[in-house]
This record gives C-alpha cells, sequence and structure tokens, in this order.
C-alpha cells in the first residue's frame, strides 16, 4: 500500500509524456494508494539528462525517471530491527558504551522500544483501514 510517490524525470521528457504515464498507470490500477491521499503521486521535470560518472555502472541515457516511494510496507523492516533490537537489548549487549557516560538511561531504550512498535502499528493501522474501505465499498480511485 503506498502512501506517496514522487517521480523526478530528466532530459528530453515532456509534461505530456509524464501525463501519459501516470494515465497509464491509473488506468492499470496495479498500485493502490492510502485513501487519505486520493492524487498519490508528484512529478518533477528537469530538462537537463542526468550525469554518469566514467567509472559508474550507469549507461547515459536522453531520458529517465526516478521514483521515491512511500509505502506501508516500510513496517516489516521495522519488524526486523525491533527484534534485533531486543536480542541485543535482553542480552545487555553495547548497553555499557551508552550508560558509562551517562549518555542515556535505560529507560530511554526501553521507550525508544516503544515507539517503533507504536511506528509499526501505525503502518498496520493505515494498511488495515484502507482494506476495510474497500471491503465497505467506500471511497475508491476507481472513478
Amino acid at each position: 500500500m503506498y502512501m506517496s510517490c514522487f517521480l523526478m524525470y530528466r532530459g528530453e521528457v515532456s509534461s505530456k509524456d509524464v501525463n501519459e504515464a501516470i494515465k497509464l498507470q491509473k488506468v492499470r490500477d496495479d498500485i493502490k494508494f492510502v485513501d487519505w491521499c486520493p492524487t498519490g503521486m508528484k512529478c518533477g521535470i528537469a530538462g537537463t539528462p542526468m550525469v554518469v560518472t566514467s567509472d559508474g555502472t550507469m549507461v547515459k541515457t536522453k531520458k529517465s525517471v526516478m521514483s521515491l516511494v512511500s509505502s506501508t510496507a516500510v513496517r516489516h523492516v521495522f519488524r526486523r530491527l525491533a527484534e534485533m533490537f531486543d536480542v541485543i537489548f535482553k542480552k545487555k549487549a553495547f548497553l555499557h558504551s551508552y550508560l558509562a557516560g551517562d549518555i542515556m538511561e535505560e529507560n530511554e531504550f526501553i521507550e525508544a522500544r516503544e515507539n517503533i512498535e507504536d511506528l509499526i502499528r501505525d503502518y498496520e493501522d493505515c494498511e488495515l483501514d484502507d482494506d476495510a474501505d474497500e471491503d465497505e465499498g467506500g471511497f475508491s480511485d476507481d472513478g
């Protein structure tokens, strides 16, 4: 489930090309956006083609596009990080580096872990709310 998407076009690209690409994507309907962000996509166009370095692996092209998206899938990354944190925190590994110099207190680690769990729940709720709206015949971009 996507919350937003930014497309940065570079090179010999017209606004007509961009609009047609977005229209095609909306018709295909294979990207689902959350209901509270109906537009979903923002675009930018730079007339200058991307810069390619001689030691890089990119091939020089006349036009290119870069996509930056915000997705609820990031909750899986946060979940894995939280699980790894739990293992390390249970063993009290590396805590001495933070506790010895009065840099942090142990309860700050616990609070940070709770904040990550809240963030994960927010992403899950966002996805569940949107699924419930679709099941109930709620808001849809289908027109």
